[in-house]
C-alpha cells in the first residue's frame, strides 16, 4: 500500500505544479540575454516580425508566445572579414529600422 501512495500523490499534485509554474512564468520578467538574429537579418535578409520557423531560432511571434519581456541582441562580425565595421553597423541599423515600424 505504501508503494502505491507515492505514485498516486505525484499524479494528483502534478497538475497543480504545472499550473503554478505557468502562473509564475506569466508574472516573471523573462529576459533573453543573447540573440544572433541581427546577423541573419543582414546576411539573408530576414525580418523578425515575420514567421522565421526553419530560418532562425526566434521571431516576434515566438517571443510573444513564450512570454519574453526583454531581448538583448548581439552585434557580431568576424574581425577578419572585409568591412567588418560596416557589417556591424548594418546589423544595428536593421534593428533600428524594425523598431521604427
Amino acid at each position: 500500500m505504501k508503494i502505491l501512495l507515492l505514485p498516486v500523490c505525484l499524479f494528483l499534485f502534478a497538475g497543480t505544479q504545472a499550473q503554478s509554474s505557468k502562473k509564475v512564468h506569466r508574472k516573471a520578467i523573462v529576459v533573453d540575454t543573447h540573440n544572433d538574429i541581427l546577423m541573419k537579418a543582414v546576411e539573408i535578409g530576414v525580418v523578425f516580425d515575420q514567421d522565421l520557423s526553419g530560418k532562425a531560432h526566434s521571431d516576434l511571434a515566438r517571443w510573444k508566445k513564450g512570454g519574453l519581456d526583454v531581448q538583448v541582441f548581439s552585434v557580431y562580425c568576424d574581425g577578419d572579414a572585409k568591412n567588418a565595421f560596416a557589417f556591424a553597423n548594418r546589423e544595428m541599423d536593421s534593428l533600428d529600422a524594425i523598431v521604427l515600424r
